[in-house]
Parts: C-alpha cells; structure tokens; sequence
C-alpha cells in the first residue's frame, strides 16, 4: 500500500467536480504526467495514484439542520406531503422521530405537513391526529379538534381492531384491516361512536393494547 497523499495536493480539484465524477490531475512531486485519480463519491472525496500508489480520501460530514418547531402548532394544517417525499427532501431531520417511534417501516401510509411540522396517519375520521416530527412541542399528538383518534374501515366485512397502539393501528392499516386508534379520553368517545353507528358491519370486533379498563368496559356491549 502506497503512502497517504496530503490532501492539498487534490481535495480541492475533487470538490468541485459533481457527485459521481472522476478526473485525473498531475501528482505534483510524482511525474509530469496526470497520474492521480481522483473522485467524488456520495459519501466520501478520494484519490488514488497510479505511479506511486499512494492514496488518501475525506469522507462528508452531512450536517444535519435541526427542524425549527413552529409558533403555533394547533391549526389546521394548510398543506400535506407524502412522507416519504418529506424523508428525502430532509433525509437527516427525521433520524431521531423514527427511533423513538417506530415508524418507518409505515412511511409510505403518511403524510407530512411542512407547516404544522407534524406526521399524519391515514384517517377517515377527519381529526387530523399528528405525531411533532420535531421532538420539541410539548403535546407530541395533537389533535386541532382534540380528539386523539384515527379510524381506517376499508373492508366493512372483516374485523374491527380497536387499540391505543399507534405500531398496532399502523400494522392493522398496512394489512388492510379495519381499525379504530383511540389515545385520550375524547378519542374513545369518538371512538365510541364509530363503532355504535357501524359495529353491525364488522364481523368481530377485537381489542388491542393501551386501552383503559373504563372503556374497554364501554366496548363490551358491542364485543359480545
């Protein structure tokens, strides 16, 4: 293996051409011949020499901008983006959101409001439930009607899953299954009220985890 090159003798030719590229540069005190390869890869600036051997490489440091939390976070949201558009428009801003969380492997079922800075899981309820994607607001779900509640019924005949487990909503999503997430007091009385003006339809109506003994009391009338 040849010696490490200074990185004086090339970074700089390697900084300016794109993402991708290569181009060889004379290695000054090696020859007068452009011997020195050198690259810019995704990840790291390189060189090698074809004459001596030697090499050196600096790798990027992909600083991560951390998400302002907006002044106001209860309004409506006024625009909503695929998720996944948001990841690779902010690749690094959503690293910490998705290890508390868990939920990346359900991107591709939410969206996400650039000007609330809040995830938004599929809901046909209309109480816009989001999850602060910038781990700063005091109420990480909030709710603008304040009801911590998300519904998804595609499939009238099958089962209703009722739970206050986002994974166990989203999973129920991502298999097509009805489902019902209640997180807060308002939540199961909405949640309530779903199933007493369409538990007729579902087949079996099973519940899940994190819900309270009272309402899993209410429920039972409808669970048989």
């Amino acid at each position: 293996m040849g010696q490490r090159i200074e990185s004086r003798l090339w970074l700089s030719q390697a900084r300016l051409l794109a993402v991708g590229d290569s181009d060889k540069i004379i290695h000054r005190g090696c020859g007068d011949r452009a011997s020195l390869f050198i690259k810019n890869d995704a990840d790291k600036f390189w060189c090698f020499c074809h004459r001596c051997h030697g090499q050196g490489f600096v790798e990027k440091v992909h600083q991560r901008v951390k998400q302002k939390l907006p002044t106001k976070t209860g309004w409506m949201p006024e625009k909503m983006v695929p998720l996944i558009e948001a990841i690779v428009a902010e690749p690094y801003n959503f690293r910490d959101l998705f290890e508390r969380h868990g939920i990346a492997p359900f991107v591709t079922l939410c969206r996400f409001s650039p000007d609330t800075r809040r995830v938004y899981f599929p809901d046909d309820s209309g109480s816009l439930l989001g999850l602060d994607a910038t781990m700063q607001a005091n109420a990480r779900f909030y709710s603008p009607h304040k009801r911590s509640l998300a519904v998804y019924a595609h499939n009238t005949d099958g089962a209703l899953h009722i739970t206050g487990s986002l994974m166990e909503y989203l999973e129920s999503v991502r298999r097509g299954m009805n489902a019902v997430l209640a997180m807060n007091g308002a939540g199961e009385k909405a949640a309530l009220a779903v199933v007493a003006t369409t538990y007729q339809d579902y087949g079996t109506i099973t519940m899940g985890s994190y819900l309270r003994d009272n309402f899993i009391r209410d429920l039972k009338p409808f669970t048989g």
